[in-house]
């Protein structure tokens, strides 16, 4: 079952596809007072080191900082569209997706790297916010899915590991989803 109104409790467990609304339902609930993460301190890293691509500095404002990044973006997007790699696409996609919506509530570069390192911290939230493949063998007794329309992603190829992702998230409630 999926609901419209989004209200999770102390110890729900909310999965989706890709990253990048999962942040910005946990910044949601940060500015509602609730401690909440995302689980993937490897998630976080990677975001670390994607921001670092655009070759900023701290001093840098984070309009130029994204700037370099979204032409970083497109580059590796036609290089990845060109050799068809679409599974890295969407990794791509999701990362861009995910600064975007971390430097929503920041104003600095520092701000953005701070931002990710305090989200993605791993450490034990009110709120757990998880991708499908971070929840792999883990339970919830209530979990929500977020864009539940991502799964099967449309843009991706594999619609048998796309089922087996749909399978994961549905199946990690013991009490209600």
């Amino acid at each position: 079952l999926y609901s419209d109104e989004f209200n999770p409790r102390q110890g729900d467990f909310i999965l989706c596809r890709t990253t990048a609304p999962l942040v910005q339902r946990c910044l949601e609930q940060i500015r509602l007072g609730r401690k909440a993460s995302v689980k993937g301190r490897d998630i976080g890293q990677a975001l670390t080191a994607f921001v670092k691509l655009s070759k900023a500095d701290l001093s840098s404002t984070l309009p130029d900082v994204l700037e370099r990044l979204g032409k970083y973006f497109h580059t590796q997007h036609s290089k990845l569209s060109s050799q068809r790699r679409e599974a890295a696409m969407l990794a791509l996609e999701d990362k861009y997706d995910t600064i975007l919506a971390l430097s929503d509530q920041v104003s600095t570069y520092e701000g953005l790297l701070s931002s990710i390192d305090e989200i993605f911290s791993d450490q034990v939230a009110e709120i757990t916010f998880s991708t499908v493949h971070k929840a792999k063998g883990l339970e919830g007794d209530t979990v929500w899915i977020l864009c539940p329309e991502l799964m099967p992603h449309p843009k991706s190829k594999d619609l048998g590991a796309e089922l087996n992702i749909k399978y994961v998230a549905t199946t990690r409630a013991k009490l209600s989803l």
